[in-house]
Formats: structure tokens, C-alpha cells, sequence
């Protein structure tokens, strides 16, 4: 069947698109770039599924990146099924998968550093999807994006997609600055209706009450009266303090009401990965099940499949057992620390139907496709690092957007939790608030600075700053951060006047938050005669950043000579710091050495239950901090000026590539979905 004709694309639907998703095919005809903001579940990706297919038409090439690695994992097996394995590659940094073909998904600084490296894959390019582009605004990873659609060459067409935002019209009117002519397509109905639940303990009873909050008008008499009357009087309180008789409910009584209201199955976020493991297993040890016993055998039959070549050993030291009997009873967890494996585990069976609650922090609203029926918070409030702070109107539009399967429910539900310390007002501000403002993060960086300085002239450099969203949003600011950032590197000699220096050229080429530091370490030789055990472990400290550790922490170096040449790196760390600082900079993050042990023995061959018995980290982290020890051994691989050195991150790889860290870096099976 021909790509690229409408009417052809349109025959292949089992549905009728909507306005918006029309409006989005003409702009594309047209020639135009298209930024589409919708709610989560409309029906986005139907546009970037027109754009790939008018992009193969015309003999081009499309390039779909996503903000995280699961998200381009599950857009690269959706577009295998559409296309076929041979029309669709991926690539996320660790994962390599028919690199060479006509649609590469990819995590979004993949191509910014293709872009900066001149890759030749940038040839034939057509078409860049931009999916969750809302993540502009993200402090760590906005940046990319900006960096992303200021380099592009301009005959690229861009489909950028978002969730709901309220400045989309300006947004767009950058992308258009930027890019050349960009459409707008806004839609602001949600596919399924919201409904908004208010769940209040009440001690006179222990009866958990239940309130619909409305989009608009009045709330409902009983709740007002409710929590006017939730204090109880000074005379009956505990020297002379008022004592609330309202309580937040537990979440085994929340269920219960998810159950009798036929809410599940159900996404309940909780911001803190041990609390969704306690609540799940809380639940799982109370004896209630939400499966039958055929969907029980299906649970198991999909999760043994997934962890077939990990060892008994690994699969004990990971948990395995007790997260098999959880999700055997319906209930699953979601979450960063959790293994990458049981994650796509738990994704796929609540997809399919299987499981009929996950607990699960936020980072499942970052675009996997697992919609549910409704959506629970169990706070309104969530810690920053340094405190707590409120939802802000978008946290709230995302999370709770994932309630309501389309075509599947009548309505999603979103249910929030009496707490103390969250006013009614703000509860209802939130429910009601349509004001998604996107804000820039752009800031430039040593490693975009270098890059600018290797690729362009001065006068071009400033020209494509003053592009970004930022300048657009503020107009102040980031031009004297780029000054600041090169008055620096001329001080440490990686520029003279508007050149890069041989400093220069290996800093161009290191993609890490500690760029700079780490261009130091290899001009100091502070990696220097490190064995590959030792480099791995080093590394660690660049990757890790352990939860609750202070000044107080004992740090155990696995050898003398890591020992010494860790304090040399803090010690440069911080004299890099304090010039960061004199020039109006952001200090880079403190290096952690907490687990320089346990990658030190992993990379000796250690046994993962050896390594975890320290019991400092989940799997899930080990596995992630791993792989990214990777990622910087192979940078180093390609600009390390010594060769000894090369020569030792290359044998470091293998060494830690092994195991459970191997076989989440495999290309996915494509043959049998998953």
C-alpha cells in the first residue's frame, strides 16, 4: 500500500479522527510545521503517525524522540507493528537497533548530540516528532530540546507534541521565529470526561465519605459542613489545642471505594518509591485479590517469559518472588528503582488488562501508554529536595490525565485525599486551573559553549542564543551566561579568543551534567594508571546520588589508590565549584562516592546478591547507575587523548556489562512483542 496519500492513510483507521488531528494533517500538507497541545489520551500521536507516513512518501527520513529510554522502547515496538521491524531502528545510547533505517526513535539528546557530532544520519532527515515537548520547561533535560530545534537544518519539518499548555500560541510563535511557519493546534477537550472524587476519614465513625468536587459552581453542602465542623472542640482536645476528627484514609480503605465504585483498574501516585512497595505489599499481605485465577496464570506466564535468562539468583536477590505473588494478586508497583524488566512487566499486563492497581511515582505520567479507568493522589504535596512544595496546575493535568481509557470508559476519575495541611480552596484550584504556562529551562552549558565555538562563528553563536525560548520568554540573561561560561573556559585554557583548544575539542565531545570536571580529570591525569575496576568505580561518583547521605557518612574505598585518587577529583571538584561560582555560574553537583564499592566488586566479578547484600541501593538504580558508567566509558573510548587510557574504559565495559545490566541492554525482541 503507498505511503503518503491521505485517503490511504485514513482507510487504514478502525476510527474517525477528530477536528484537531485534521487541522494537524492539513498544516503538515501544507509543508508546515505543526506544535499540537492536547490532553493526554487524545489522540496525539495519530498526527506524528501521518507525519512518518508523509515523510517514507517522499523518500525521507523521520526521527521520533521521546524525553526517557521506556518511552522510545514502546514507541519503537508500536511503529514496528505498523511498519514493520525492517522500516523502524532505535537508538537510546546503551540500545543500538537498526540504526540505518527510514523511522529511528531515540531519546531526544541522542540527536542533540548527533547534531553537535555532524553525524551523517542527518542526511535524507524529513521529519523530527518532538513527542512530550512540554518538557522544555524541565531543568535537567529542557535544555536539549531547545538545543534540538535551534540547530536542526531549516528544511526539517518539526511535529511537536504537547500536553495541555495555556501559551501554546506563544510557543508557537517562537517555533515559528525559529523554524519558519508553525501551526498551531490546540485542543482543550478531553477525549473521556473527568470526574473529580474528595475521599474525608471520619474518626465519629471510621467511615471513609466520598464527595464529587465540581469543575465549576458550588461544592456540596455536607462537605463544607463536613470540614467547617472536622475540629473538635478545646474543651475534648489535648491541652486546650484543637484536634481534627477527620483523617486521610489508608489506602486498603481507599481500594475498597475504588472496588464498590468499579474504579479500577486504577494508577495510584505516591511520591516516594518505599512507600508504593510498602503499600503494595500492605495490600498483598491483607489477603485481598483483584484477579481471577485464569488472570493470575496469564500474569505469571507474561512475567516468566520476560525474566526467562536471569538467574535464580539474580531473580532472588532482586525480589522476584514476592513482586510475582503482588502483581499475581492484581497489584503492581511503578517506579525508577524498580528493575527495568518487572517495570516493562507490570506496564504490559496492566495494558493488557491483567493488573487492576499500580502504585507508582510520577515518572509513569511521562508519556508510557498505561491509561486506567481512574487515578488516585494520595498527596497534594510533593518533596522538592529542600522541602515541599504544592502540585503545580500542569503536575496535576498530567498525573491525573491518565484516567479514562478511551473508548473503553465512560468517564476517567480522578481522586484526591483529605489531608491537614492542603486547604479545600487549593484542592479546588487545582481541579479547576487551565493555566499550563510553559517556561523555558534553556541555559547554555561548557559543553554547548565548546560545540558553538567548534561549529560557528561568534556572531552566529549569539544569534542562535538569542533564538532559544528562553530569550523569546525573558530576554535577559542568557547571552551573559554564554559570556561567563567562555570567560571560564578561556581562563582554564579550552578557548583562545573564538578556538578551541586540544582541552577544548575532548570537552566537545563529554554529554554529562559534570562536563566540565570531567574534561579536568583527563587533562590532570587524575584517571590516570586506574585499572578498569577502578575506572568504573571512579566513574560511579559522577553518576550516583545516594539519598540521606551527610557530612556524617563513612565512605569505605575499596582500594588505597582509589582512595587517594578520589580525594584529588573532590578536591579539583571544589576549586572548580568556587570558579564556577566567581563567574556568576551554577556550581556543578557534588561527586558521591557512596557506591564506589559496590561497582568496584561488580566489575570484578562479583555476584549481583554479593554486590546488593551492602544494601545501600535497589536494583533498579544499580542497573541505571550502571549503565550510565557505560555510557561515560564510552565517550571516553572516543576523546580520551591517552590511549592507555582508552585502552582501559574499553576492557571496562565488558567487564560491567554483564549479568542482569547485559540483558536489560539487549535489543528489544521484536518477534514476540516484548
Amino acid at each position: 500500500m503507498t505511503h503518503g496519500d491521505r485517503a490511504v492513510f485514513l482507510s487504514r483507521l478502525a476510527f474517525r479522527p477528530d477536528t484537531f488531528q485534521i487541522q494537524a494533517f492539513d498544516a503538515l500538507d501544507n509543508g508546515k510545521n505543526v506544535l499540537v497541545s492536547a490532553p493526554t489520551g487524545s489522540g496525539k500521536t495519530l498526527v506524528a503517525a501521518y507525519a512518518v507516513d508523509r515523510s517514507l512518501a517522499v523518500g525521507g527520513r523521520v526521527f521520533y524522540t521521546t524525553p526517557i529510554k521506556a518511552l522510545s522502547n514502546q514507541k519503537f515496538l508500536e511503529l514496528v507493528g505498523e511498519h514493520g521491524a525492517a522500516q523502524v531502528g532505535l537508538l537510546t545510547g546503551d540500545t543500538s537497533v537498526n540504526s540505518d533505517a527510514p523511522i529511528l526513535v531515540m531519546t531526544t539528546e541522542v540527536l542533540r548530540n548527533m547534531i553537535y557530532s555532524r553525524s551523517n544520519s542527518l542526511s535524507n532527515l524529513h521529519t523530527v516528532v518532538l513527542d512530550e515537548v512540554h518538557f522544555i520547561q524541565d531543568a535537567y533535560r529542557g535544555p536539549v530540546w531547545e538545543e534540538v530545534i535551534i540547530h536542526l537544518e531549516p528544511e526539517v519539518r518539526l511535529v511537536c507534541l504537547s500536553a495541555t499548555v495555556s501559551n501554546a500560541e506563544e510557543v508557537c510563535d517562537w517555533l515559528t521565529q525559529v523554524r519558519g511557519p508553525t501551526t498551531p493546534v490546540i485542543e482543550t477537550s478531553r477525549p473521556v470526561p473527568m470526574e473529580h472524587l474528595y475521599i474525608v476519614g471520619d474518626k465519629r465513625d471510621h467511615a471513609t465519605r466520598v464527595f464529587a468536587l465540581p469543575s465549576g459552581g458550588d461544592l456540596d453542602r455536607s462537605l463544607l459542613h463536613l470540614l467547617a465542623g472536622g475540629n473538635e472542640p478545646r474543651s475534648r482536645a489535648r491541652h486546650g489545642a484543637r484536634r481534627s476528627r477527620l483523617f486521610p484514609p489508608s489506602r486498603l480503605e481507599v481500594l475498597e471505594v475504588l472496588r464498590d465504585r468499579d474504579l479500577l483498574p486504577c494508577i495510584y501516585f505516591v511520591f516516594s518509591r518505599n512507600q508504593c512497595d510498602e503499600s503494595a505489599e500492605s495490600i498483598r499481605r491483607s489477603g485481598l485479590r483483584l484477579t481471577t485465577v485464569t488472570e493470575s496464570e496469564k500474569i505469571a506466564a507474561v512475567a516468566e517469559e520476560r525474566v526467562r535468562d536471569f538467574t535464580d539468583d539474580d531473580l532472588a536477590v532482586l525480589g522476584f518472588a514476592r513482586f510475582l505473588d503482588q502483581l499475581e494478586s492484581g497489584v503492581g508497583v511503578h517506579h525508577a528503582g524498580l528493575v527495568p524488566a518487572f517495570r516493562e512487566i507490570v506496564e504490559r499486563c496492566f495494558a493488557d488488562g491483567l493488573v487492576k492497581l499500580v502504585f507508582a511515582t510520577e515518572t509513569l505520567a511521562v508519556g508510557i501508554n498505561m491509561p486506567a479507568r481512574s487515578v488516585v493522589l494520595d498527596k497534594l504535596t510533593k518533596f522538592t529536595g529542600t522541602g515541599h512544595r504544592m502540585l503545580q496546575p500542569s503536575d496535576f493535568s498530567q498525573l491525573t490525565g491518565r484516567a479514562g481509557r478511551r473508548g473503553l470508559d465512560a468517564r476517567g476519575t480522578a481522586v484526591v485525599l483529605w489531608s491537614p495541611f492542603v486547604k479545600i480552596g487549593d484542592v479546588i484550584t487545582l481541579v479547576r486551573s487551565r493555566k499550563f504556562n510553559l517556561k523555558s529551562a534553556f541555559r547554555p552549558t561548557f559543553n554547548m559553549a565548546t560545540n558553538l565555538v567548534r561549529l560557528s562563528s561568534k556572531t552566529h553563536a549569539l544569534h542562535l542564543l538569542d533564538r532559544s525560548l528562553a530569550r523569546y520568554q525573558r530576554g535577559e540573561g542568557i547571552v551573559a551566561q554564554f559570556d561567563a561560561l567562555l570567560a571560564l573556559l578561556e581562563q582554564l585554557g579550552y578557548v583562545e579568543g573564538w578556538c578551541l583548544t586540544p582541552r577544548g575539542e575532548i570537552l566537545r565531545g563529554i554529554y554529562h551534567e559534570c562536563d566540565l570536571l570531567l574534561a579536568e580529570c583527563l587533562d590532570k591525569d587524575l584517571f590516570k594508571d586506574l585499572e578498569p575496576e577502578e575506572l568504573c568505580a571512579v566513574l560511579s561518583s559522577f553518576v550516583y546520588e545516594s539519598r540521606g547521605r551527610d557530612e556524617e557518612t563513612v565512605i569505605t574505598y575499596p582500594t588505597e589508590r582509589l582512595r587517594r585518587t578520589f580525594l584529588r577529583l573532590d578536591k579539583r571538584s571544589t576549586q572548580l565549584a568556587k570558579l564556577e561560582i566567581r563567574h556568576g555560574l551554577t556550581a556543578h553537583r557534588t561527586l558521591d562516592p557512596s557506591l564506589m564499592v559496590h561497582v568496584h566488586e561488580w566489575a570484578r566479578g562479583t555476584e549481583l546478591s554479593e554486590v546488593l547484600g551492602f544494601d545501600l541501593i535497589s536494583g533498579g538504580d544499580f542497573i541505571r547507575a550502571i549503565r550510565q558508567i557505560i555510557d561515560l566509558l564510552r565517550q571516553l573510548v572516543e576523546i580520551w587523548p591517552d590511549s592507555a587510557g582508552r585502552e582501559s574504559a574499553a576492557r571496562a565495559i565488558p567487564m560491567i556489562s554483564r549479568g542482569v545490566v547485559a540483558l536489560m541492554q539487549q535489543p528489544i525482541d521484536i518477534a514476540d512483542g516484548h
